[in-house]
């Protein structure tokens, strides 16, 4: 017994830190997108760090718990609920056996994680849990998951909600500058473009393309011109890898990138960097910095030490919660130790030593906030749409209904692969009916009437880029 699901969402997969070794046989190496918020989830249940969870993409999914258990969400917000109850992320949460949770729309990012106590019973696939849709490998039946599905958990843990105070609260793990720096190695082959073209790269903006996915994420932006595509002879690909290919638009290699490539690499990212790009949604804007291997490499070593330092943090909770006899039925468990100024130093220097922006924590005993950035950044929460309300008429005869949209991504009126629009001012259209589609990182979201009523306006226009919860639709109610 496990989680059966109620609702798949549009990318729901199993993935642990993926299939690492198996590159030469031509199998991608899969795992993660975003592996540092999977492994904080796991570190959350108990869990070794690259244990297998479940990743979702741009929407969530909702499960019904047939086993209790413990879990952990982490990434974007999800906004999760129990049983219609919101809870948080970023903190142990107790299931029981009949429980129900459900995820919305991703906001502040397009990848969100659940661990759960114990893993999952999945099958390894060469060393691996992780889904590889195009090879239909490893994960459930190497596939993304459909609405009744069932996954038994491999060793439950519900005990773990004896120690709740394993959370971090309110942390942000999502940029909220308008424009991502992202740190790139220079590779070998910058010697195959032009001296302006390669300062081009690193002085340049580009932005996320819708047309991303898995395998790498496209940039759109200046043209950067190579000296020659002859000269280069394919060879192994690495994560990160910054390809180019003729029409001179960069892209970015991930998890599910091939296994080998042709097109000149002009860098590659900073591994730390990575989960920074991937949660990036389609628009974005990314500048790339030039950093030496060195330094790279020192980064690397120093996010391993932050999360060793999360590790050993949540470890200590364990064994100071573990001998309480308190029970919480979903409460917190007051007791949290003493705030000495060693263990706020310590904490302090954790924070600092992550990637992380922002981290808050309160209780009776002490509140802390720690800011890297401007406190009152107007750009905080940037993603959310800054919806204009329409205030009605006073003596309108009917009501105005706004249909906004479901996530971040381009907005279309017509169905894949065709020009007729799927409605126009005018129609008439029933509760529940499609009107319209937004499309993120290759996929496609249905967006429906809430209401039946006469389309009366378009608030954005063909293919423009919409953020969350933005009006892109006026309906004349008729309920």
């Amino acid at each position: 017994m496990g989680i059966r699901i109620t609702n798949s969402g549009m990318h729901t997969t199993v993935q642990d830190s993926g299939r690492n070794g198996f590159q030469r046989y031509g199998f991608s190496a899969s795992g993660a997108m975003d592996l540092t918020s999977l492994r904080l989830a796991n570190i959350l249940v108990g869990n070794e760090r690259d244990e297998a969870g479940l990743e979702m993409i741009v929407t969530g999914s909702s499960f019904l718990f047939t086993q209790s258990n413990t879990i952990a969400l982490t990434g974007a917000e999800c906004r999760p609920k129990i049983n219609g109850k919101p809870v948080k992320m970023y903190q142990t949460l107790k299931i029981d056996a009949g429980d129900e949770l459900t995820t919305g729309s991703l906001k502040g990012g397009t990848l969100a994680y659940i661990a759960f106590a114990g893993g999952l019973d999945i099958p390894e696939v060469m060393t691996s849990r992780s889904t590889s849709t195009r090879y239909s490998l490893g994960g459930f039946h190497g596939r993304t998951l459909e609405t009744g599905d069932s996954i038994a958990f491999r060793k439950p843990d519900p005990s773990l909600n004896k120690r709740t105070r394993d959370f971090l609260p309110d942390w942000v793990n999502q940029d909220t500058e308008d424009i991502i720096h992202l740190r790139v190695i220079p590779a070998s082959m910058i010697e195959l473009f032009s001296e302006k073209a390669a300062a081009g790269f690193f002085e340049k903006e580009y932005t996320v393309s819708s047309r991303s996915d898995r395998m790498g994420y496209r940039l759109d932006g200046p043209k950067i011109e190579t000296i020659s595509q002859e000269a280069v002879i394919s060879e192994a690909t690495v994560l990160g890898d910054v390809q180019v290919p003729p029409n001179g638009q960069p892209i970015v290699l991930l998890a599910d990138r091939q296994t080998t490539g042709g097109y000149p690499v002009i860098g590659t990212v900073c591994t730390v960097d990575i989960p920074r790009l991937v949660q990036c949604y389609p628009g974005k804007s990314i500048q790339f910095e030039p950093i030496t291997l060195k330094k790279a490499q020192h980064l690397l070593k120093k996010q391993e030490r932050f999360l060793k330092r999360v590790e050993t943090y949540f470890k200590n909770q364990k064994e100071t919660t573990e001998n309480t006899s308190e029970a919480t039925d979903g409460k917190d468990n007051q007791e949290d130790g003493d705030w000495s100024a060693d263990r706020i130093s310590d904490l302090i220097e954790t924070v600092d030593a992550s990637s992380l922006n922002y981290f808050s924590y309160e209780d009776e005993q002490i509140k802390i906030r720690l800011d890297k950035q401007n406190p009152q950044s107007k750009e905080v929460g940037r993603n959310v749409s800054e919806r204009k309300t329409r205030p009605e008429p006073a003596l309108a005869p009917f009501e105005t209904v706004t249909i906004s949209s479901p996530l971040v991504g381009l907005f279309y009126t017509s169905p894949e692969n065709k020009d007729t629009p799927i409605v126009k001012e005018g129609d008439r259209v029933t509760a529940g009916q499609i009107v319209g589609r937004v499309e993120a990182l290759k996929l496609s979201y249905d967006v429906t009437a809430d209401k039946s009523g006469i389309v009366r306006s378009f608030q954005v226009n063909d293919g423009q880029m919409v953020e969350y919860g933005q009006p892109i639709m006026e309906l004349e109610s008729e309920e």
